[in-house]
């Protein structure tokens, strides 16, 4: 198992400097300057194929009503099939977050029962690495799409009720 450091720092550097709009069309214009491949197969949805270094190297891309959100991309190898690694996915996340905190400070690390993530907090994008059961994936975020799914819950409980008042 490994990660592809190099190209996992080379994305994010890309990602900080791409001009990002976040519609849909800078899926394609990110996929080429990366010299990735997409794949659209939906109006939401795209698969991609990287260019890193690594034994499954795959992502995706989710565009919900047009605009883009997300980009997904493994950056280790992937484990095989019923094989949980959470602690060598640990390791190899503390492997990238290194020379990521050397390109863009430390990050804010962030734990969700056995999944562990660093996040840069960037002007025009969210970087989050996520080490899983099975993979190492990085998440390159709309700012305000990041900044939607971060709204504590409770505010979303009130939206709901005022709603019920109409």
């Amino acid at each position: 198992m490994h990660a592809d450091i190099e190209g996992a720092v080379r994305t994010a550097r890309l990602a900080a400097h791409f001009d990002w709009t976040w519609d849909s069309e800078d899926l394609e214009r990110f996929c080429a300057a990366a010299g990735w491949q997409a794949e659209r197969f939906s109006d939401n949805a795209a698969t991609l194929t990287t260019n890193l270094d690594i034994n499954r190297p795959s992502g995706g891309a989710s565009l919900t009503w047009g605009p883009l959100q997300i980009i997904r991309l493994k950056v280790t190898d992937v484990a095989d099939p019923g094989t949980s690694m959470p602690e060598v996915m640990a390791e190899l996340l503390g492997e990238l977050s290194a020379p990521m905190a050397a390109e863009f400070g430390e990050g804010t690390p962030v734990t969700a029962g056995i999944v562990k993530e660093l996040r840069w907090d960037l002007p025009n994008v969210v970087i989050i690495l996520s080490a899983g059961r099975w993979s190492v994936t990085m998440r390159l975020v709309s700012p305000k799409h990041q900044a939607w799914t971060d709204e504590p819950e409770d505010e979303w409980d009130e939206v709901e009720d005022e709603d019920a008042e109409d």
